[in-house]
């Protein structure tokens, strides 16, 4: 199960690429490759509706993984990961011409930790804990924490019983 900032920044990539369609995500700090092999799975499982491909360190192999996409005259959605990228970078690689039919994403993970955060912990906190750098995971756990730490009454009894306080 996803945590909310991972929650929150897949919700993200699914708006753009719905609204876009080719997303190429540049990853200058390669903070998101994790998360970005976990959409790959879940759209091979059929959980994520996109295709995702993502640079492992070949580039020979990033296209044959891109040979079935971006050949024909609509852009159908697609996200194209390139961690350790920017946008000079990538002006240098096979993936240019995707690049710029497509939309270019960049996230920092203070932002993406920032964003979800809010209305949850107090900004105190929130930079408190983003002063180390944590990863994703680190975040998606403090967060589900400080959250669970925060909450009275309804918001406590709505997280302990979750769904089944619905049914």
């Amino acid at each position: 199960m996803q945590g909310v900032v991972s929650t929150a920044l897949a919700h993200e990539i699914q708006g753009e690429l719905r609204r876009q369609g080719i997303v190429v995500w540049l990853d200058r700090d390669a903070s998101y490759t994790g998360f970005v092999d976990g959409l790959a799975a879940e759209h091979g499982a059929g959980r994520f509706p996109f295709p995702v491909v993502g640079f492992r360190g070949s580039f020979l192999e990033l296209l044959f993984a891109l040979q079935p996409y971006g050949g024909g005259l609509e852009k159908q959605p697609l996200l194209i990961h390139m961690p350790g990228f920017h946008e000079e970078t990538i002006r240098q690689t096979p993936v240019l011409e995707l690049y710029e039919a497509g939309v270019r994403f960049r996230k920092s993970l203070d932002t993406l930790i920032r964003e979800a955060a809010t209305a949850r912990v107090a900004p105190a906190e929130v930079e408190a804990f983003v002063a180390p750098k944590p990863s994703l995971a680190e975040a998606d756990a403090w967060l589900a924490q400080a959250v669970s730490q925060n909450a009275v009454g309804l918001a406590q009894l709505l997280i302990e019983l979750g769904p089944k306080l619905l049914v």
